[in-house]
């Protein structure tokens, strides 16, 4: 055998064959590779059977098969399920195994290692922008930037089409991951040369260094997620240590980019509809469409809040095509019931003009619906028009010539609101509702709102006033002689099916003002304790629909508490579900108080929320809080400037804007 296979390989044979002849009837098979003067890597199968008690046979089959093309073909499908096709790096299935190894190894010598994760922000545009074409020439350019930097004992990773995850196998002090960290950011920071371009790129890194408090694989990997989440916050190219706590603000926003990319499929965006009215007549002139997430565990999500995630991953444009296509399928059923005179307006992101063929997706949407392109209204933001006017001018030129008018919306809050006027053509402009807000109450904001005014009858441009919502405002806006308005005071955004009453009828007169007094009916079971000074505590998850989390603790304010529930203020959104259960801790009399419950009722201000809670405790629990609080009540009688808790001496608003800095 010698003369054929080498001697590992002859060893192997030889081996079967002894297990053959010990083993009579029986047969088996091996692998090995045949290398010789005239063969060179040949892949054999061989095949043995110990056929010796074969009369007819009296000896052992052999049968030797050619699978040197099925072995390479496996072995390029392994490389490929592991490894990037366009850069040859691991992936993320190599990079969560390699992570997997890394810690068992840590686990055993107590030896620690860093990981960070590096998100690029700037490839999707340039995808959508140039072509992917040179989008990928940029990765690779990126990508042998980082090589020789990174040195060869770390393992890097294209964990997705912009991620890269990074695994710092040895020890390094913080100085040395600052430097590191500094280095790449500083690399990114100069420009690449694709083909003609000069492109540069905005990065952020979250890093996580694993101790021997890591209880799992996995809490390595969310902790370097969530400091890039924090890094990205700060600002662009700025990196971040995961700090121990990932508040409730955090978890909710790692849950809705987790669900961002199936939402239209699984059917959660809805799209409700706000009424824009004539001022003087009360008339119907348009509807805002608005995006809503109806999220399986956060419940209905806000704008504010999915919108910036969409686009950052881009995933914007899908949002924006579905919203077309919902906003075009009933305004054809609206025309078809005969009521059409009035427009739509859909707002437009930044991101969607950075798609090549936008206009062109546009008017194909619109024509499957057989609709003149008139009824639309494009609306889009002065941030948006900073972000690439370049890019923005010629495709607003472009929906106007199609018919499709164009408004700038949120005006007067950027510096460079007027200069846009000069350089772009609109059809109209909404004031931002931050101006309305004081209009009676702050002769600055009544002068700048009546300046506006003014300015856009002389120029021709209708003009709506955003975010109208007492009888004040709009009577300040009448005097002004505002064109148009937009709010609550008229109608909160609400879904097709009940605004078509209002379309029916054409018009839309101003609800009940909210400060009208509605006497309230008492329905609490248990006395409550309502504090002069809102109480600090604070607040955690501890489970979302059965689902047992372990979530950070994020500051809240309580305003009363009773043996039964309490009311406190906070700046995240939460659904009222009863099967989101909360932990609440705060201090009262040098006494901890923790208990769980879940919110019943919410009410919204503009900087926070107001949220009503039921607890969920024991009888001896209850006994147990009834006595430190019947101490707080006697206290506070005998003490008006009663002050034993974390209390606090601001109100909401600065306490709320001072915590989010």
């Amino acid at each position: 055998m010698q003369d054929f296979f080498e001697k590992v390989e002859a060893e192997k044979l030889s081996s079967l064959i002894d297990f053959v002849l010990e083993n009579p009837g029986q047969h088996a098979s091996e692998v090995v590779i045949l290398n010789n003067d005239r063969v060179n890597n040949m892949c054999l199968e061989v095949y043995m059977h110990n056929l010796l008690d074969d009369p007819a046979i009296e000896g052992i089959a052999i049968n030797f098969r050619n699978i040197t093309e099925r072995v390479r073909v496996n072995k390029k499908l392994e490389y490929l399920a592991f490894h990037d096709e366009l850069t040859g790096l691991p992936n993320s299935c190599y990079f969560k195994k390699e992570l997997e190894r890394q810690w068992e190894h840590a686990s055993k010598t107590k030896a620690r290692f860093g990981l960070m994760m590096l998100e690029t922000e700037c490839i999707k545009y340039y995808n959508y922008a140039l072509g992917y074409d040179i989008g990928e020439k940029l990765v690779i350019e990126l990508v042998e930037r980082l090589k020789p930097l990174l040195g060869k004992g770390v393992f890097l990773s294209r964990y997705s089409d912009d991620h890269f995850a990074i695994l710092l196998r040895e020890e390094m002090t913080i100085k040395e991951y600052n430097t590191l960290a500094e280095g790449i950011l500083g690399l990114l920071k100069e420009p690449i040369r694709v083909n003609e371009y000069d492109l540069t790129l905005t990065a952020n890194i979250g890093i996580s260094i694993y101790t021997d408090k890591e209880l799992s694989v996995d809490s390595l990997r969310k902790h370097a997620k969530i400091a890039l989440l924090k890094a990205k916050k700060e600002g662009k190219n700025t990196y971040r240590f995961h700090s121990p706590d990932l508040d409730v603000q955090h978890f909710k926003e790692i849950s809705l980019r987790n669900g961002l990319y199936d939402l239209i499929e699984k059917n959660q965006l809805q799209v409700y509809y706000q009424p824009i009215v004539k001022a003087k007549t009360n008339k119907i002139l348009a509807i805002e469409a608005l995006v809503r997430w109806n999220h399986p565990e956060w419940g209905i999500v806000s704008p504010s809040e999915f919108i910036p995630l969409a686009e950052e991953s881009g995933y914007i444009i899908e949002i924006g095509r579905y919203v077309l296509r919902e906003v075009c399928s009933n305004y054809k059923e609206w025309k078809d019931k005969g009521f059409s005179d009035f427009k739509v307006s859909i707002n437009l992101s930044s991101v969607q003009f950075m798609e090549g063929d936008f206009i062109s997706n546009t008017e194909k949407i619109i024509a499957e619906y057989g609709l003149d392109p008139s009824f639309l209204i494009g609306e889009i933001t002065e941030r948006a028009l900073m972000e690439n006017i370049d890019k923005i001018k010629p495709d607003i030129e472009k929906l106007r010539s199609l018919g499709i008018q164009v408004a700038l919306d949120d005006f007067g809050v950027c510096y460079s609101s007027l200069s846009y006027l000069t350089k772009l053509n609109f059809d109209l402009l909404k004031i931002d509702g931050s101006l309305i807000k004081n209009i009676y109450t702050d002769k600055t904001c009544s002068v700048i709102t009546k300046t506006i005014i003014e300015m856009a009858k002389e120029l021709k441009i209708n003009l709506v006033a955003e975010g109208v919502e007492d009888w004040g405002q709009l009577s300040s806006l009448k005097d002004l002689n505002c064109y148009a308005v937009q709010g609550y005071l008229f109608s909160k955004p609400i879904p097709a099916f009940e605004i078509e009453p209002l379309l029916s009828r054409g018009i839309c007169k101003p609800i009940k003002p909210r400060d009208v007094e509605v006497p309230k009916v008492e329905r609490r079971k248990f006395f409550r304790v309502p504090f002069t000074k809102l109480l600090e505590g604070d607040m955690t998850i501890r489970e979302i629909k059965g689902r047992k989390v372990d979530v950070g603790r994020t500051m809240i304010l309580i305003k009363n508490i009773g043996p039964g529930g309490l009311c406190f203020l906070s700046n995240i959104s939460l659904p009222i579900e009863r099967d989101l259960i909360l932990q609440f801790t705060t201090e009262l009399l040098e006494e901890e108080i923790k208990v769980f419950g879940h919110l019943v009722w919410t009410e919204e201000y503009t900087n926070y929320h107001e949220y009503g809670v039921e607890f969920i405790v024991d009888e001896n629990e209850r006994a147990d809080l009834v006595k430190i609080l019947n101490q707080v009540q006697i206290r506070m009688k005998n003490d008006i400037l009663f002050d034993e808790g974390n209390f606090i001496t601001i109100g909401p608003n600065s306490y709320f804007q001072k915590l989010s800095k």
